[in-house]
């Protein structure tokens, strides 16, 4: 019963994320505008070390999510941007506390669900750059979903942790279907697909 429940809300979100888009398309300009979700703690210092060595003017606008209870890297993020003009910090509900049970976490899953996708209607990125577990799987699903249907069209890539010398964690495995492509700091990890690419360590 709950997975029908969960089947129903995501066709009623899809379908009203089509008749939002279909209100409020407009036209996009030349920039690349990026979507990062910060992963918390180690996941936050990997991704803002990633973000320093590339030229954030071609990613403008930038749009932060956290989630709600992580204040550590919404600090960093908006420490890091500072004197920054084109950015904007997002939150969103965790998917899943700490030793927080399964069936509980179904519940909180789809109370993030019901936040992350008016977020990704609104911004409509054309990069969704994100890493950690959890939370970010949710935003890269629904951020699939809406380019398999054409209301949006999404570049997803997702940042594997350091720790992962010798295997995926289970979000990148999650997401090797979804996402164009998979970072890896480990050359081990290069040869488990296609989309994992080699970029060295970020710490």
């Amino acid at each position: 019963m709950e997975a029908v429940v969960a089947l129903a809300t995501v066709g009623l979100g899809l379908v009203l994320a089509w008749l939002l888009l279909a209100w409020t398309r407009a036209a996009r300009g030349p920039a690349c505008k990026t979507l990062v979700f910060l992963g918390s703690g180690g996941h936050t210092t990997e991704m803002m070390r990633l973000l320093s060595g590339v030229d954030r003017s071609k990613f403008s606008p930038r749009i932060y999510v956290v989630s709600w209870t992580d204040k550590m890297s919404e600090s960093r993020c908006l420490e890091s941007e500072r004197g920054n003009s084109d950015i904007l910090c997002e939150r969103v509900p965790r998917s899943r506390e700490v030793r927080q049970s399964f069936l509980s976490s179904i519940l909180s899953s789809l109370h993030t669900f019901a936040y992350a996708l008016p977020l990704l209607i609104r911004h409509r990125p054309d990069l969704l750059l994100c890493n950690g577990p959890g939370t970010c799987v949710i935003l890269c699903l629904i951020a699939k979903a809406l380019t398999v249907v054409r209301l949006t069209r999404t570049r997803i890539v997702y940042v594997e942790s350091i720790c992962r010398v010798k295997s995926l964690s289970l979000s990148a495995r999650i997401l090797l279907p979804v996402a164009d492509e998979i970072l890896v700091q480990w050359p081990e990890l290069q040869a488990v697909s296609p989309r994992c690419r080699f970029i060295g360590k970020l710490v």
